[in-house]
């Protein structure tokens, strides 16, 4: 057997071992993972929710140690204050990674500094580990309608939101708003106005919003 053969041998072998490594490295890192959202329920504003809905595939924890990237409209002042505030943001997720309101504080300065995709990121997976919430969902919808300009996923979160908490005003609010600003149809405004009058009769924020958008 001549020197290339043997060569070819060995650098298949070591290929193989190498597979083997990053396979079982890969499923203790998606078990660690899953166990940090799988417990029976999660402490949430001083009450609990149960995990509802998740389906088998693995949970990914955003990462706590991001470093966000900051637009170049953030001005510097603003930008020494936003960076500390994350930071203790990060640092309080590194003691509960299970904390929602931290999490969504968190995805809202990414926001605001511009970091779209790492908020909606954070947004997505409190929405998983937390099905029934409406924060998350609402705050998708704004991400996705006002700035990274989906508006089909906007709604669709917008929509999920006003379904976990048909009883929130504001939802509503939003909603009808991005339909007539973002989608520019005064029709689905009204509706979706209107069905939100429905659900809350005695709201008269919503029938005065009704009238002006007849």
């Amino acid at each position: 057997m001549n020197t290339k053969k043997i060569c070819g041998l060995v650098g298949a072998l070591l290929l193989i071992v190498v597979t083997i490594f990053l396979i079982i490295n890969r499923d203790r890192s998606i078990k660690s993972l899953v166990g940090l959202v799988a417990s029976d329920d999660i402490e949430l504003q001083g009450g609990k929710i149960e995990l509802e809905g998740i389906d088998d595939s693995p949970i990914v924890v955003p990462d706590i140690r991001h470093t966000t990237v900051f637009s170049v409209s953030v001005i510097p002042e603003a930008k020494v204050i936003m960076v500390q505030n994350i930071a203790d943001l990060q640092e309080k997720l590194g003691k509960d990674a299970k904390d929602f309101n931290t999490w969504n504080s968190l995805a809202q300065y990414y926001q605001a500094a511009g970091d779209y995709v790492t908020a909606r990121e954070v947004w997505e997976y409190l929405g998983r580990v937390f099905p029934t919430n409406h924060v998350a969902y609402g705050n998708l919808g704004f991400l996705y309608g006002y700035y990274l300009k989906d508006a089909p996923l906007a709604e669709k979160n917008y929509l999920k939101a006003i379904e976990n908490a048909p009883e929130q005003v504001f939802l509503y609010f939003q909603t009808a708003e991005f339909y007539r600003d973002v989608v520019k149809s005064p029709a689905k405004a009204l509706e979706i106005a209107q069905k939100g009058l429905a659900k809350n009769p005695g709201s008269a924020e919503l029938k005065q919003f009704v009238q002006t958008l007849k």
